[in-house]
């Protein structure tokens, strides 16, 4: 697979929802439009997952929902939507082909849980891991 790994040293602080997700009107548009309205009204700041091969900028945003069922999302961010917070230190990222490192990004999710002491939250999600890996 080609990718790189790379650094930097910002997080992403996430301020708009896209124009296209706010006037679209299907039901995928309005199920990303929920997972954005959700992100834009923390006060988190995200890591960056990967620089794609255009200079995109993506984030993995994992929560649970309303059902308490565990949700893993990654969001291409629109350069208007989000602003760079410099943060004290550089933390790794991926940089290279979206649609190569989307099918890894998953591998790493599974991986991570299986590594993880979250053990109960990934009993949570086994049966969702399994259509990733």
């Amino acid at each position: 697979m080609a990718c790189i790994k790379d650094r930097v040293d910002y997080l992403i602080s996430i301020h708009t929802i896209p124009k296209d997700l706010v006037e679209g009107t299907t039901s995928d548009q309005a199920e990303m439009r929920d997972v954005y309205t959700r992100v834009v009204n923390t006060d988190l700041l995200f890591p960056v997952w990967m620089i794609d091969e255009y200079g995109s900028t993506w984030i993995e945003v994992n929560f649970l929902n309303a059902d308490s069922k565990a949700e893993f999302h990654t969001l291409k961010l629109d350069d208007d939507t989000f602003t760079q917070v410099d943060c004290c230190e550089e933390y790794g990222i991926l940089r290279g082909k979206s649609s190569a490192l989307l099918k890894w990004g998953m591998n790493c999710i599974c991986i991570y849980f299986r590594k993880s002491h979250w053990v109960k939250t990934f009993k949570m999600i086994e049966s969702k891991r399994r259509l990733f890996c």
